[in-house]
């Protein structure tokens, strides 16, 4: 835990304990880096706050995560019916 800028962030490590299951560091990382989900850089290092957790375990409650195409597919197929094939 350390403060930066007033907010209290954790590591990868510390983020990773207070998530819980089988959540490591580097599948937080790879998260942060390819999924979307919220962290700070400070430096080179990678930190969360309480609300960038929340906001993780949230993303993983609603079940697996889609990456920015996929994401932009499922819109787009739901809102016009119609998928990439056109069917």
């Amino acid at each position: 835990m350390r403060m930066v800028l007033g907010m209290l962030t954790y590591s990868l490590d510390e983020a990773a304990r207070r998530i819980g299951g089988d959540m490591s560091p580097r599948r937080l990382a790879r998260g942060v880096r390819h999924e979307g989900w919220p962290a700070r850089r400070v430096g080179r290092a990678l930190r969360l706050t309480d609300s960038d957790i929340h906001e993780i375990l949230d993303r993983l409650k609603t079940g697996p995560s889609l990456t920015t195409t996929s994401r932009r597919r499922t819109t787009q197929a739901a809102t016009t019916g119609i998928n990439q094939r056109g069917c």
